[in-house]
C-alpha cells in the first residue's frame, strides 16, 4: 500500500531520523485488534464509518473515511486509526495494517457493507 500524504510530509520536515524500536514497539502495542466498519457506497465514493474499536462502541468521536476504491478505502482507514490513536505520522507507515476479515490480495476485491478489520 501506497504511503499516506501525512507521513510522506512528515518525513520531509522531519528528515529520516534513525527509529527508537522501544518507542515504535509502545505505540504497535496501541493498535487495535479488529475494527468494525460501516461501508456505504454514494454515487461511486465508499464512506466508511468506525463503529467500534476492539469490541468496544465508539461513542466520544465520529471516525468516518472516504475513498474511490476498495483498495484506498482499506488505506485510508488504517490512516484514520493511526490518527485517531495519536500514532505520529513517522511511525504510522511502520504500524500494523487493518485489512478486512476476508481480504484477498485479488484484483477483485469487495468489501462489504459491514466489515470487520483485523490486524495483518
Amino acid at each position: 500500500m501506497r504511503t499516506s500524504f501525512r507521513c510522506r510530509i512528515s518525513r520531509i520536515i522531519n528528515g529520516f531520523k534513525p527509529i527508537d524500536f522501544d518507542v515504535l514497539a509502545a505505540y504497535q502495542c496501541k493498535m487495535p485488534r479488529n475494527i468494525e466498519v460501516l461501508v456505504k457506497k454514494y454515487d461511486g465514493v465508499f464512506v466508511a464509518t468506525i463503529k467500534k474499536i476492539d469490541d468496544e462502541d465508539i461513542k466520544d468521536s465520529l471516525l468516518i473515511t472516504q475513498a474511490d476504491t476498495e483498495k484506498e478505502l482499506i488505506e485510508m482507514v488504517n490512516d484514520l486509526i493511526t490518527t485517531h490513536i495519536d500514532i505520529p505520522a513517522t511511525l504510522a507507515d511502520k504500524m500494523p495494517l487493518l485489512l478486512p476479515a476476508n481480504f484477498t490480495s485479488s484484483p477483485n476485491l469487495k468489501i462489504s457493507k459491514n466489515q470487520i478489520f483485523i490486524r495483518a
